[in-house]
């Protein structure tokens, strides 16, 4: 083993070049002693599709009276720009605000170096996951009301219309079982709302998922689906009939994908295991799976892992590589960068020879500036300001279930009481964020470094 002061080197990093389906090469990427394999779901199975964010344009024709089993026609088509007018008006009423904040914070923070920076200092190093929380909450807000057979409905539609672009499929996993006999599971763990992973989890045939939740409520024989309390006004349409509550809106992103990963299939992460995590960490989102699992694979990424590792991490080996849709054959050219990645295969020592005495250092030297700002940070804000927020969601639990079983001429009151509870929570969250700026500047400036040197070692 290869280490700096506090980070080591994995002990192996290969890019496989050229592109090839995913069925053809699963067995490069899993280890014979493979235990458990993990898969990231969207841009992960469907290149460069976020299949929970297509739920939400599916949603917009779920009430349309369109059998689940009709054409899949174009959001707008010129064939018919008067009937088809109105889900592109429904889209960017929905969706144009929300669109804009992203595209403005995290696709040209990833662009520009300058710009995340700035980002990163003033909304929190943690920045993308806030945006990409901000759109689920989005998302679920326009589902809301929706019933349970509505929303599947959607979900299937989404998976139909984008199967041309599935790179992970039932015959990848199959073959994988084949040639690799000591796995025992595959579990699926996405940002993506529960219908939406649960349905791709059918669909590929794995041993189970961790998925995005909201309430679901009992409506006459069926369940309808919530929204989450404290979606700013502009964000959602209309006043639900059911909000969700705060404590029951769960967010498997980011970190989260991992605690609640442990929470609910903890023998992935036993001492004895060999678990591989696979995902395109799109954004950097998984870039924590090299601290938790024994290999990770960066699919059809353009956010590769760093070699670098804590060192308690049990993570040996990282791997890039570029697999092509199943439907490959349909027409290659629309497949964008795949397959440009140039073949390396570098281990623990030629990793620190290349990339490792000056970077290992400063990676050392940051981590160090980290846990002396967060100490500042945890002396600036007092127990009062995190009582404040608990008490906070306390009560809008207790509005919530107020809310939810009020009658329809005092629901209006109550979500005003709500939004104004809410809009106090973001005031605390951002003085709470402001006072820990310096500590995400020295975050963001270590996540940056990570981001370098993979990008130097698998660029595009």
């Amino acid at each position: 083993m290869v280490t700096g002061q506090r980070f080591r080197a994995v002990e192996s990093y290969v890019v496989h070049g050229g592109c090839a389906p995913l069925a053809d090469r699963i067995a490069e990427l899993v280890p014979e002693d493979a235990q458990y394999v993990v898969l990231d779901l969207d841009r992960t199975v469907h290149f460069g599709v976020t299949l929970g964010e297509q739920l939400g344009w599916e949603a917009l024709t779920a009430n349309s009276g369109m059998a689940d089993e009709a054409t899949l026609e174009p959001f707008f088509t010129w064939r018919s720009p008067l009937r088809t007018a109105r889900h592109l008006a429904l889209g960017l009423r929905r969706w144009g605000l929300a669109g804009a904040i992203y595209a403005t914070t995290v696709k040209l923070g990833d662009r520009y170096e300058a710009w995340q920076r700035l980002l990163a200092s003033r909304l929190g190093a943690s920045y993308v996951d806030r945006v990409q929380t901000m759109l689920r909450h989005v998302l679920m807000a326009n589902v809301a009301g929706l019933t349970r057979e509505q929303v599947d409905g959607c979900v299937d539609r989404a998976w139909r219309r984008w199967q041309h672009r599935q790179v992970v499929t039932r015959e990848a996993i199959d073959e994988l079982r084949r040639r690799r006999p000591r796995l025992q599971a595959v579990v699926l763990s996405s940002a993506s709302t529960a219908p939406t992973v649960a349905h791709a989890a059918r669909q590929l045939g794995v041993d189970g998922y961790v998925a995005s939740e909201v309430d679901l409520y009992p409506v006459e024989s069926t369940e309808v689906y919530s929204a989450p309390a404290g979606v700013p006004v502009w964000f959602r349409r209309g006043r639900p009939k059911f909000f969700s509550r705060p404590g029951a809106v769960v967010h498997n992103a980011a970190g989260n994908k991992v605690s609640l990963l442990r929470e609910r299939y903890p023998e992935i992460f036993s001492s004895s295991a060999t678990a591989v995590g696979i995902t395109d960490n799109n954004y950097g989102e998984d870039r924590t799976w090299s601290e938790h699992f024994t290999h990770v694979v960066a699919l059809n990424s353009r956010h590769p892992f760093s070699p670098f590792v804590g060192g308690a991490s049990p993570c040996r080996t990282i791997q890039a590589v570029d697999a092509v849709p199943a439907a490959a054959g349909r027409g290659r050219g629309s497949y964008e960068w795949l397959g440009t990645l140039a073949p390396r295969r570098l281990d623990a020592k030629r990793l620190v020879d290349e990339y490792g005495g000056h970077d290992l250092a400063m990676l050392g030297s940051l981590l160090a500036d980290l846990r002396s700002a967060r100490a500042r940070v945890a002396e600036a804000i007092d127990g009062s300001a995190r009582m404040r927020v608990a008490s906070l969601v306390a009560r809008m639990n207790e509005t919530v279930e107020r809310y939810n079983a009020a009658a329809a001429d005092q629901k209006a009151k109550l979500a005003a009481e709500l939004d104004r509870m809410a809009r106090e929570a973001r005031r605390l969250e951002s003085r709470m964020r402001a006072a820990g700026r310096a500590a995400a500047r020295v975050q963001h400036d270590i996540e940056a470094l990570h981001h370098r040197i993979a990008r130097s070692i698998a660029p595009r």
